[in-house]
C-alpha cells in the first residue's frame, strides 16, 4: 500500500494522517539484514521468474545472504531493507 496509505485513509473518512517513511540500514559482517534481504528476494522469486527477470539459478537465493554480507562488508558499504510507510491519525470525539 505504501504511498497510497494517505489517500486510502482520507477516502475512508479519516482526518489527514501523519506519515512516516523509514528504511533500516546496516553494514559490516554481523548485520542481520542480509538474511532479511535474501528472504525478500526468495519471496519475490515467482514474480522474477514470471516476468523473465531472473531464474532461481541466476539468483542463487540459498547463498544470497552470505554473498551480500561478503560484498557489502568487503566494500565497506551499507545495505538497506525495503522501505516501510506508516501513518497515524486521530478521530476527534464529539
Amino acid at each position: 500500500m505504501g504511498m497510497k496509505l494517505s489517500s486510502t485513509l482520507l477516502a475512508a473518512g479519516l482526518p489527514t494522517a501523519h506519515l512516516r517513511y523509514e528504511a533500516a540500514i546496516g553494514a559490516g559482517p554481523v548485520w542481520a539484514g542480509y538474511e532479511v534481504l535474501a528472504g525478500v528476494v526468495r519471496d519475490l522469486l515467482p514474480l522474477l521468474q514470471k516476468f523473465g527477470i531472473a531464474t532461481p539459478e541466476e539468483i542463487g537465493v540459498e547463498t544470497l545472504a552470505v554473498r551480500l554480507r561478503e560484498e557489502v562488508a568487503n566494500a565497506g558499504g551499507v545495505a538497506r531493507l525495503p522501505a516501510l510507510v506508516s501513518a497515524w491519525t486521530r478521530i476527534k470525539e464529539s
